[in-house]
Parts: structure tokens; C-alpha cells; sequence
């Protein structure tokens, strides 16, 4: 059944009597803004619906109950404002949802809740959301998607990811979030030093670290001065936010400062294809987005830097202040904030360039008793910091194997 012409309303025994129906396709509605609760009663073996071009603004709660057997709901180029979490609820064989061509401008963290088992694992192979009013992610959102293979999210207003947005999604193989504001969306790793890891010789360990988790493979070179690392490599691998870790041992008594000496390019790219044609982990399609190198991670040691114009390093401040317990507050002061500026968080201290010259960052340490330690450092910010580290960034691995 197709284009219904310029009806102004569903009748809700439309579709009585078709209890064998496998395939529905609806399309170029006239003044039909909502569809009635009750119009798919009955059609208990529906596989696909599909309603496009339409005027569709809004959907009642409970359209779509006893489409247990649905597994592609097909909704693009509509005017969908909203969907309320619960919309989606009872279809559970669902696989593949697509809104492309909408008007979205959020989409609820629990509206693909039904299609999560007991364990929390969901069954969405598809997601197409492209063409809206995105202007942001709900963190969640993709919780579970263990066999999400397609996430169209291009031609919409995002200007940034979500925490953890990739944790999990081990299947995915087509990403498009082109035509957005915050294009490219950067893949840059972090290095954080694995708590607990120290031992008597003044060793430490470090991971690589990706807030939004890693989309596809993702492979560094590492290096180090004043210390030693146990592999000259490191990856995250996709759906993980967290990679394995290295050892690191210092020479002496100073402080060792670990590089990343190149990372990998996004596989796949360029990708002219629409990113749901199909392909395997081996021929993925992902749009938008690129890799860069993280910052350098000092540890043991508080020690002068050079930075380049942009640039940016950090400190592990558990292992600069060795004698200070777990809990320890800190505290940063930068002299010259149109040199560089400094953030603190969890324990990790962020110094970025904001421009040329010389200041004096200083650290203060207090424990809960209020004993206080302060040390001092300088950052140099000029256009020879830069030629220092080109060296550190010529380094272009290549993609990992899949």
C-alpha cells in the first residue's frame, strides 16, 4: 500500500483484517500530522513499516504496540519534533530505526531502552538520525549497542561528543557525522598513569585514554626521555575508552617524560560511499572525523617545558609529589595567562599554550592534616618549541590490521 494522497486522517481500522502483513510502505500524506493510537492493531506479523515524505509531527504512546515482530521502522523525511522514550517500547526484534530528515533537536537517552535484554545488550543494527536539529548527544544513548554496525548522525548541529559515546560499540563499521559545526570530530588520546602500578624502583604504568571511546582501531607510537618503556606501541581498540598499558622505569632520580611519537589515520578514509552500503570491519566507512596526538605525560617531576604554539603537556601529580597520600588537594597558579593556561583534574595537570613567551607555573600540594609543598616550573611557548616537537609528530603510522 503506498501514497495515500492528500488525506487529512487515518481512519484506525485501516488496516483491520491484513493479520498476515509483512511489509507496510506509506508515503506523501497530505494534512496527516499524527498517526492514531490503535491504527496497527492487529498487524502482529509486520516486519517493516515504512512512512516517508509525510507530515508526521508527532506519535501517539502506543502506535506501535503489538509490532512485536518489527524489525525496521522506517520514518525519514517527516516533521518529527520529539519522541518520547517510551515510543519505541514493546519492540523488542527491532534492528534498525530510521529518522533521517526530521526535525529532532534531542533525542531521550531511554528511547532505545526496549531493545535492551535483561543484560542490557540491544539489538540495533541501524541507526540513521541524519538530517535534523541535533544539537546534542544524551550520554547513554548508545548504551549496549554491542551490534550497532550504522550510526548516521550527519547534517545536524552537534558541536561535540558525549562522554563513553563509542564504549561498547564493538560491531561498528559505518560512521557519518559530516556536515556538522564540530567537524572534524578529533580522536586525540590521552595518557593517564594506572593507579597502583608504581613499584620500589620508581617505576610507573600508562594507558591511553579516549573520553568518547574509540570508533575503530586506533594505534600510537610511543617514546620516552630520562626512562625506559616496555613497548614502543599502544592502542585502543573499537568500543573501548581505555587501551592496555606500559610499563615505564625511569634512568635516574629525575622525572620521565613519555611521548606519542605518531597515531594511526582513520581507516577507511577517504570514504565517498554512503557509510550503510555494506562492508565489514575490514572496508569501513567513517566521515567527519580524524585522528591527533595527544599530550606528552610527565611523571616523577615537575620540570621545565617548551611548548609549541598550541601545544600542550601533562603532569601526574601523584607521582610529582610521592611523599603526599591519596586525597591530596592541589592547587595551580600560571603567572602569565596569555602564555599558557593550566586545568586540574583527577590528579592530572593539563598545561596549554595560549601564546608565545615565558611564565612561571606554580603547583601547591596540601593533605588533610594541612601540610603544604609548592614547586614551580616554566613553560616556553615560541616558534623553535615548535620545529623541537615536529620531530615528535612526522610519525604517521599506519592503520592497524582489523
Amino acid at each position: 500500500m503506498e501514497s495515500l494522497g492528500e488525506v487529512a486522517e487515518l481512519p484506525s481500522d485501516l488496516f483491520d483484517g491484513l493479520t498476515s502483513l509483512e511489509v507496510l510502505r506509506l508515503g506523501g500524506f497530505g494534512e496527516v500530522a499524527e498517526l492514531p493510537s490503535g491504527v496497527f492493531d492487529g498487524l502482529g506479523a509486520l516486519e517493516t513499516l515504512t512512512i516517508y515524505a509525510s507530515r508526521l509531527r508527532s506519535l501517539d504512546p502506543d502506535v506501535f504496540e503489538g509490532l512485536s515482530r518489527l524489525r525496521l521502522l522506517d520514518l525519514p523525511d517527516n516533521q518529527l519534533t520529539s519522541l518520547h522514550p517510551n515510543r519505541l517500547r514493546g519492540l523488542h526484534s527491532l534492528s534498525a530505526v530510521i529518522l533521517g530528515g526530521n526535525k529532532l533537536s534531542t533525542v531521550d537517552a531511554g528511547l532505545f531502552d526496549g531493545q535492551r535484554d535483561d543484560d542490557g545488550r540491544s539489538s540495533m543494527f541501524r541507526i540513521d538520525l541524519s538530517r535534523n536539529r541535533l544539537t546534542r548527544l544524551e550520554p547513554g544513548l548508545l548504551r549496549g549497542m554491542e551490534r550497532l554496525k550504522y550510526l548516521e548522525l550527519q547534517d545536524n548541529s552537534l558541536a561535540a561528543l558525549p562522554p563513553r559515546m563509542f564504549e561498547g560499540l564493538y560491531s561498528l563499521v559505518g560512521l557519518d557525522l559530516s556536515g556538522n559545526p564540530g567537524v572534524p570530530f578529533v580522536f586525540r588520546p590521552e595518557f593517564i598513569r594506572v593507579e597502583g602500578a608504581a613499584d620500589s624502583g620508581g617505576g610507573a604504568e600508562v594507558a591511553l585514554e579516549l573520553p568518547q571511546g574509540a570508533a575503530f582501531d586506533l594505534r600510537v607510537g610511543l617514546s620516552a626521555s630520562g626512562g625506559a618503556l616496555s613497548a614502543d606501541e599502544a592502542d585502543v581498540l573499537i568500543g573501548q575508552t581505555r587501551g592496555g598499558t606500559v610499563a615505564v622505569r625511569p634512568h635516574g632520580a629525575g622525572s620521565v617524560a613519555v611521548r606519542m611519537t605518531g597515531v594511526s589515520e582513520v581507516p577507511g578514509s577517504p570514504c565517498t560511499e554512503p557509510v550503510a552500503w555494506s562492508r565489514s570491519s575490514s572496508n569501513p566507512c567513517l566521515k567527519g572525523v580524524r585522528t591527533a596526538l595527544g599530550a606528552s605525560l610527565v611523571l616523577h617531576g615537575l620540570s621545565d617545558q617548551a611548548l609549541a604554539p598550541g601545544g600542550a603537556v601533562r603532569f601526574d601529580l601523584g607521582s610529582a609529589f610521592p611523599d603526599f597520600p591519596d586525597g591530596t588537594t592541589y592547587a595551580v597558579e600560571v603567572g602569565d595567562p596569555a602564555v599558557a593556561e593550566a586545568v586540574l583534574a583527577e590528579g592530572i595537570l593539563t598545561v596549554a599554550a595560549t601564546g608565545r613567551g615565558a611564565t612561571i607555573v606554580t603547583v601547591t600540594a596540601q593533605d588533610a592534616d594541612g601540610r603544604r609543598e609548592v614547586r614551580s616550573f616554566t613553560v616556553m611557548v615560541e616558534q623553535a618549541a615548535s620545529s623541537y616537537w615536529s620531530g615528535w609528530r612526522s610519525v604517521l603510522l599506519k592503520s592497524p590490521p582489523s
